[in-house]
């Protein structure tokens, strides 16, 4: 049975595959749509990273990939500018991590720009919503867009899950997610010098100007 959706609207069904279900069918994004390309994108910039939090902490690498892919894979195919990305908010780097998560999971804020520190703390951000709100990635991902699961009334972000989240980010999460499961991941490649880091950058106040859509 679909997991009663714990804000009342659309419900969803996780697969033992991981696969996220809804209405019966499982929404992707086919290979050849921009969306897609987007995810194998960042796979290739950040792919043994992404691999490597994702055993360290437990969680599935399709959730961190949907959710790098998520917040800023739709930005530029180049590494560097999506690595030390920077929001009008001040969320910083490959999962947008705010200063204030950065020192909760007692990390550097400076070192945000640094793809091994910033995606470290994006899992383990993920992980810990993930104990808190069980392992469903519809709301965790609301959680992690907007620190909130449920939207309230009157409704202020209202998307067809009645979650808390910018421009139906779950629904695109899921659909990420379910393209990395149906059609596999290459190899990712070998990333020498990926600690590239935005110490420097940050250092040298270094700021990119924030222009992704949601």
């Amino acid at each position: 049975m679909p997991v009663a959706n714990p804000c009342g609207g659309r419900d969803w069904l996780t697969l033992p595959s991981g696969l996220i279900e809804v209405g019966g069918d499982t929404p992707e994004y086919s290979p050849g749509s921009l969306q897609y390309e987007q995810m194998l994108q960042t796979w290739a910039n950040f792919g043994r990273l992404l691999e490597r939090e994702a055993s360290r902490i437990g969680v599935p690498v399709s959730w961190l990939l949907s959710v790098a892919t998520m917040e800023t894979g739709r930005w530029s195919d180049d590494k560097r500018e999506q690595a030390t990305i920077m929001s009008p908010v001040g969320a910083i780097g490959v999962m947008q991590i705010m200063p204030r998560t950065a020192v909760g999971f007692h990390r550097d804020p400076e070192q945000m720009t640094d793809p091994n520190e910033n995606i470290a703390v994006g899992a383990e951000l993920i992980a810990s919503l993930s104990n808190r709100l069980g392992p469903e990635l519809p709301a965790i991902s609301a959680a992690y867009n907007s620190g909130r699961v449920c939207d309230t009334s009157p409704c202020t972000k209202c998307n067809e899950w009645n979650l808390y989240a910018d421009a139906n980010y779950p629904g695109k999460v899921i659909r990420w997610n379910n393209a990395a499961i149906l059609y596999g991941l290459p190899a990712p490649p070998l990333q020498a010098g990926v600690a590239f880091l935005g110490a420097g950058l940050a250092a040298a106040g270094v700021a990119v100007a924030w222009r992704m859509l949601r």
